[in-house]
This record gives structure tokens, C-alpha cells and sequence, in this order.
């Protein structure tokens, strides 16, 4: 989780960053990347550091992209394993509570024990959102930034990583299933669906 958060806050600042690295218009639209790097003594002081910031930015965007897929692939196998002993210990307190008297104290001690169980795995699942949605995030800080009267290889740039940035960065569950808010309500229903027919298969 605390990968997950600190991803999370690469993926926030460089949403600022790609929104603000052409917030300001150059007195001269920038020209071709590779004459501006061959001819840095002639260039302009500001168009020289806009280029250097968005080349920065790219680096460190596609470096967190990398972090983050190699992040996933070491935690996949082992937020499936969390997550099926999360649902097995739902679904078996599930079955507990619906045979304790109610009002026992077996009974409290089941509610606050199955609650704890689903606040974990509702942290697993809510920092794993937080990657797709920041990650999203960068996508329109970059839209929304002040690329279009900027020159061809500035827009090439920018585009480059608006397309990479459209396929959605999130971490899986065993690679079967993104970990999100929505795999979270999918894995509770899944849970009261097993309880389900657990109890009508022991009446």
C-alpha cells in the first residue's frame, strides 16, 4: 500500500507539471527538437527550458509507468492471496454470524472481527483506485496544458504520451481483475452469494 500511495503521488505531480510546462506562451513557437538541441547557444533561454522540462517530465512519467507495471507483476500473486482469504473469512463469518444468537457476545465479537476483515480489504482495493484515477489524471493535465500553438515535435511529444496514458495503469488481482473500488463491491457480493448457498446447502 505504500508503493501503491507513492506512485500515486509521482502520477499526481506530474498531472501539474505536464499541465503547467506550456502555461506560458515562448515569444517564439519552438522549432524542430533536434536543431534546437544542435543549436543551444542560439536559442532562446525560455524555449531552451520548456523543451528541457517536457523532455524531464517524459522521462520521469515513463519511469513511473515502469515502476508501476513492475510494481504490479511482483504484487499480483500476492494480492490474490490476500484477497481470497479476505472472501473466505467473509464468507465464514458470514455463516458464523447467521448461526450466533443475536445480541451474544460471540455475535459482537463476529461483526467487529468480519468488519475489520472488509476495511482491509477495502484499504488493498481503495489505494489500488487511487493509481488508475491519478494516473487518469496525468491524461488531462496534459490535454488541458497549452500544447496546441506549440511546435510539431512539442505536439508529437505530447500526444506520445496522451496514447500511452489512454490504456488504463492499474494493479490486478492474480491478473484476473483490477484491483478497484468496483472489484471491492464485486468481491463482497461474490462473498453473500457463497454464504448464500453455503447456508441452504446445511438446512
Amino acid at each position: 500500500m505504500a508503493i501503491e500511495h507513492e506512485l500515486a503521488t509521482h502520477f499526481t505531480l506530474l498531472q501539474g507539471a505536464f499541465r503547467t510546462v506550456a502555461f506560458k506562451k515562448p515569444t517564439e513557437q519552438l522549432t524542430d527538437a533536434i536543431v534546437l538541441v544542435k543549436n543551444r547557444k542560439k536559442m532562446q533561454p525560455e524555449e531552451y527550458k520548456l523543451l528541457s522540462h517536457l523532455i524531464h517530465y517524459t522521462k520521469h512519467l515513463q519511469t513511473t509507468i515502469q515502476l508501476t507495471t513492475e510494481a504490479e507483476a511482483l504484487f499480483t500473486f500476492i494480492n490474490l492471496g490476500a484477497v481470497l482469504t479476505s472472501l473466505l473469512i467473509i464468507v465464514s463469518n458470514f455463516f458464523t454470524l447467521s448461526q450466533a444468537p443475536l445480541r451474544s457476545s460471540r455475535f459482537f465479537r463476529q461483526i467487529i472481527y468480519m468488519g475489520a476483515m472488509v476495511y482491509q480489504l477495502g484499504i488493498y482495493t481503495s489505494y489500488g483506485n487511487e493509481i488508475t484515477l491519478k494516473s487518469g489524471d496525468v491524461l488531462q493535465g496534459i490535454y488541458f496544458s497549452d500544447w496546441v500553438p506549440r511546435s510539431l515535435e512539442f505536439k508529437k511529444t505530447m500526444l506520445m504520451n496522451m496514447a500511452r496514458l489512454k490504456k488504463p495503469i492499474y494493479f490486478t488481482i492474480g491478473k484476473f481483475s483490477p484491483l478497484t473500488l468496483a472489484t471491492f463491491v464485486s468481491i463482497l457480493r461474490a462473498a453473500y452469494s457463497f454464504f448464500a448457498v453455503l447456508k441452504s446447502s446445511t438446512n
